[in-house]
């Protein structure tokens, strides 16, 4: 668990130097996914806006479908993979990713919070469950925990997926030897990308709500762990 984490990094780096220089990849990442990072969020909202009605309908069938897709997805944990390790930096980024939102699916669970047999169904199958109660469960605490565990390893994951010109988010790997489990990571975490920006209300017009809302895309973008945790903080309850 130490080496997905890429905790030895700790030894020889500094997370004061780390953090800071992550934050300097944002920009840089956004540009990278353009379309899927700024654009679709924006667009979401913006339908969400003009045809709220309509927009639920959709999002409700689309939610019941990743919710079957969820259950399924773990039959990929099942596949025969009997290729030699290779460290896969985009992979990787997924599977750190996933291990904690597995972690806070057990935790909702034990707290009753979502079904606690629920577990084989996935991550993203306890994700609408939560996102979708009255007083979903959040913590800035547990967000922030989550975001910096993280550090190490997406720094070192950033550091080989970018090109020499910084501009250019690439997977160094070729899908077909991307292990199992990291394709059920990949799964879970774009479609928990999908279902949080989808789930969240368009914020109203006041400086505070629109700059929460941009924080939370940013997040979102960075750990879909930390965004699911810290849903309720970010999102008006009143406008759902």
């Amino acid at each position: 668990m130490a080496d997905v984490f890429q905790l030895q990094r700790l030894q020889t780096d500094r997370m004061s130097e780390m953090v800071p220089s992550l934050f300097a990849q944002i920009p840089r990442s956004f540009l990278s996914g353009f379309w899927g990072f700024v654009v679709f969020p924006v667009l979401a909202l913006l339908l969400q806006w003009k045809f709220a009605v309509r927009y639920a309908q959709g999002r409700s069938l689309l939610f019941r479908a990743l919710e079957v897709g969820s259950f399924v997805s773990t039959g990929l944990l099942f596949v025969p993979y009997n290729r030699e390790p290779t460290y896969n930096a985009l992979g990787q980024t997924f599977v750190v990713d996933v291990i904690l939102m597995i972690g806070y699916h057990i935790v909702l669970g034990l707290s009753g919070a979502v079904a606690s047999d629920s577990v084989v169904a996935g991550p993203t199958y306890a994700m609408i469950a939560d996102i979708g109660r009255d007083s979903p469960s959040g913590s800035w605490v547990g967000g922030v925990c989550v975001i910096l565990i993280c550090v190490p390893a997406l720094k070192t994951a950033y550091e080989e997926l970018f090109s020499a010109d910084g501009l250019v988010l690439r997977n160094t790997v070729s899908l077909a030897e991307w292990s199992p489990f990291e394709l059920y990571a990949a799964y879970h975490v774009l479609t928990g990308f999908v279902i949080l920006t989808l789930g969240a209300p368009v914020p109203s017009a006041t400086p505070l709500s629109l700059a929460k809302a941009v924080v939370f895309i940013v997040i979102s973008n960075a750990n879909v762990a930390a965004a699911w945790i810290m849903f309720p903080l970010f999102v008006d309850r009143s406008m759902r």
